[in-house]
């Protein structure tokens, strides 16, 4: 219980900091008000802006990533296309004896915009633009990358950025003359060039994205006030009814308490102002002013009950009970009112299901109100059923009966039927009973029928 409070208040102290924060974006914003439409326009326009940068973030990593693994695969299919050309020329009986890489460099050149670079078996660089490079001046990786080459494998390299001077992917491969691996040759694509696309393509993404938000807001709003004008409706209509209720709660007990307080007071000023002298007469008015504050008292006793049973706060107690004996326990209480109509009370207990969790004096307090009703609408001389099999108890009497249109509100606050068998009720009966069962998980109906009588279930 004490974990289902603190769940409780921790759940009001999270709704009092978001309402909170709505007000304070209320007081910046003029134009966000405080009610379901805006607050839904509001969080679903922000779900969907969050959405949209993780999918913009997303997509610039992911994209930004297939532009590069896309171009250096291209790379090297064209580094190995004509490293393949020139080994075959090479090896050829038509090529020259004489290796001269700078002719080769210059063809090269000419149908590729990439940097092309050849190193021969003595490290020495030739370069599409007859540049000056010192082998010595590369960075450490790329010795690594060389020695590959000239092994005969094919590798791909970012690590000179340093020499190019702008980032670059580089690959290497062997070119062959013959079975011998007589150079490396070596292209390099920058890398800004593709970046530079991955941001083109992330600016029109974004824009599409900003577009399809601002798009949104036409359905957005709509979508908003066509899902919220029923729940304000609806809020309206409970307000309106709490309200009602409340002002019928108020006119109740007003009614109930005007009686007896009108009672008292005309009796005590008939007694303090000597009007009645008579001792018969006294002891009439002393017993009728004792009848209206046991009336009085009972009123507030049910009050207070009803009010603890609907307050969440308020703990029963849960501990194993015998359905049996409570409801052997509501029995003896109820004969003697039973006896003194000459009512037979029959009944049948034959469940499988007698233990139950609940508080004995609760449950107790419920099959009595049940029974003192059956009693007091029964007629003399007639005979109560109470029967229990399986998972449900019943209580029927063959009295008076309720009518149809009465029926639904028999658990309302305050609702009494009249006649004189129910002078002493204070109307609250039924509704506390049915407070209980409901505590208690417990489904209780009525069922009756005019003349015939009336059928209380209780189900668990």
């Amino acid at each position: 219980m004490n974990k289902i409070k603190d769940k409780l208040n921790e759940q009001k102290e999270t709704h009092k900091r978001v309402r909170s924060l709505w007000k304070e974006l209320s007081k910046r914003f003029p134009f966000i008000k405080d009610n379901i439409a805006q607050k839904l326009m509001f969080y679903f326009f922000l779900v969907i802006l969050i959405f949209a940068l993780i999918i913009s973030a997303a997509f610039t990593s992911i994209f930004g990533r297939e532009i590069i693994e896309s171009n250096r695969e291209n790379l090297q299919a064209r580094t190995l296309a004509f490293s393949k050309s020139l080994s075959e020329y090479l090896s050829s009986p038509k090529g020259s004896s004489q290796i001269n890489f700078s002719v080769y460099l210059k063809v090269l050149s000419d149908t590729n915009t990439s940097d092309v670079w050849i190193i021969d078996d003595s490290l020495e660089i030739y370069t599409a633009g007859n540049n000056t490079i010192n082998y010595r001046d590369l960075p450490k990786s790329a010795n690594t990358i060389v020695t590959d080459a000239f092994s005969g494998k094919t590798v791909t390299s970012e690590g000179f950025t340093s020499v190019l001077q702008t980032p670059s992917i580089t690959v290497a491969t062997p070119i062959y003359r013959g079975q011998y691996v007589i150079g490396v040759l070596m292209m390099h694509s920058p890398i800004a060039g593709m970046n530079k696309m991955a941001v083109n393509s992330f600016k029109i993404f974004l824009i599409c994205v900003v577009g399809a938000l601002l798009i949104s807001l036409i359905p957005t709003v709509l979508l908003s006030k066509r899902f919220t004008n029923p729940i304000i409706l609806k809020e309206a209509e409970e307000k309106l009814k709490l309200e009602q209720m409340r002002r019928d709660y108020v006119a109740n007990i007003s009614h109930e308490l005007k009686t007896p307080v009108t009672v008292l007071r005309g009796s005590l000023e008939a007694l303090v102002d000597g009007v009645i002298t008579d001792e018969a007469d006294v002891k009439e008015y002393h017993q009728q002013m004792l009848h209206e504050t046991v009336y009085l008292q009972r009123l507030v006793l049910d009050l207070l009950d009803l009010s603890r049973l609907q307050n969440t706060g308020f703990e029963i107690q849960h501990e194993p009970v015998s359905l049996t004996q409570v409801l052997e326990d509501a029995i003896k209480s109820g004969e003697k009112l039973a006896h003194d109509k000459n009512i037979t009370i029959n009944k049948t207990i034959n469940s499988p299901k007698d233990d139950f969790i609940g508080d004995y004096g609760r449950l107790r307090q419920m099959f009595i109100i049940i029974l003192d009703n059956a009693i007091k609408f029964s007629n003399p001389d007639s005979s109560i059923d109470i029967i229990f099999t399986g998972n449900k108890i019943q209580i029927r009497d063959y009295g008076c009966g309720i009518e149809p249109e009465r029926l639904p509100y028999i658990f309302e606050r305050f609702h009494k039927s009249g006649g004189e068998n129910n002078k002493t009720g204070s109307g609250l009966g039924l509704a506390i009973a049915r407070e209980i069962a409901h505590r208690h998980a417990i489904k209780v109906s009525a069922r009756s029928t005019v003349g015939e009588g009336t059928e209380f279930k209780f189900e668990f």
